[in-house]
């Protein structure tokens, strides 16, 4: 089997969740790629009272070929201290960027400034 390719995946909090999905099936349907996501984990989402759709949704699109980046953090605050360089370290793992629903991109904007010299793939 080929080694997949590591990409990561950005939308915004906005973002049509069911038009996500169905980028997201497609892009799972190549079996192609690793996902990777800086998204909250779910312990801190819950901890923090925010809902869990983006997640139940990720889980169960992509199920194993996710890569949660933030997966071991205990804290909220832990996270914001880290996300920049871990935002930067995952721009520099994973060889593309799908940016979903790209018509609400302006929440994604420091993600598309680490992957400059990447390649990026707008998904309208």
């Amino acid at each position: 089997m080929n080694e997949k390719i590591k990409a990561q995946i950005c939308f915004a909090g906005t973002a049509n969740l069911e038009k996500v999905k169905e980028q997201l099936v497609q892009l799972k349907n190549e079996n192609k790629y690793e996902f990777h996501c800086c998204f909250l984990p779910r312990h801190i989402v819950v901890e923090k009272g925010f809902t869990t759709d983006i997640i139940d949704m990720l889980e169960n699109t992509l199920g194993d070929d996710l890569i949660w980046e933030l997966k071991e953090y205990k804290s909220f605050d832990d996270i914001m201290k880290d996300l920049y360089t871990v935002r930067e370290h995952v721009a520099n793992t994973v060889n593309r960027m799908f940016v979903l629903d790209s018509g609400t991109a302006r929440g994604v904007a420091k993600e598309i400034e680490l992957f400059t010299s990447a390649k990026v793939i707008m998904m309208p």
